[in-house]
């Protein structure tokens, strides 16, 4: 169940890949994550995998590491807050969405100091808010319904 969850994952970012910063594999993480716990990780290494695996393993990749089982932690962490929540969690994957180019500018620091970090984030920043109303728009129409469908099929 958990690999081919992970194929989901690969899957539905293949098939969403057109349009841009339009993603499910937030949505499928905390999904996932809810249902399956920390199990999860493997899911998402597989994910992360095929990835690199069909576009490459270029800095974009590195990225993924840490970003996507981020995700999976954050989720662990609150879900006792936000519980079954459409609303909270739909809130929740849209801060995700305007984070994540943050997140992903984090790894500038390493190869241009501060200021590459700060002018990449900028720069992608038109595609955070993107992003960011994707998933919000995405979970709060899809949340509850895949809900029920991951729990029935585990």
């Amino acid at each position: 169940m958990l690999a081919a969850a992970g194929a989901l994952l690969y899957g539905i970012q293949v098939v969403l890949a057109a349009l841009p910063n339009i993603e499910g594999v937030t949505l499928l993480i905390i999904l996932f994550s809810l249902v399956f716990g920390r199990r999860v990780l493997w899911s998402v290494a597989i994910f992360i995998i095929l990835e690199g695996l069909t576009y490459g393993f270029g800095l974009w990749w590195f990225f993924y590491l840490y970003v996507w089982p981020l995700l999976t932690v954050l989720v662990l962490l609150v879900k006792r807050f936000i519980g079954e929540s459409v609303f909270g969690w739909s809130l929740f994957s849209a801060a995700f969405g305007l984070l994540f180019g943050l997140f992903y500018a984090l790894q500038f620091l390493l190869y241009g100091g501060f200021p590459e970090m700060l002018a990449t984030w900028i720069a992608g920043f038109p595609f955070d808010i993107s992003h960011c109303i994707g998933n919000f728009l995405l979970c709060i129409a899809l949340f509850k319904p895949l809900l029920n469908v991951t729990r029935r099929l585990t």
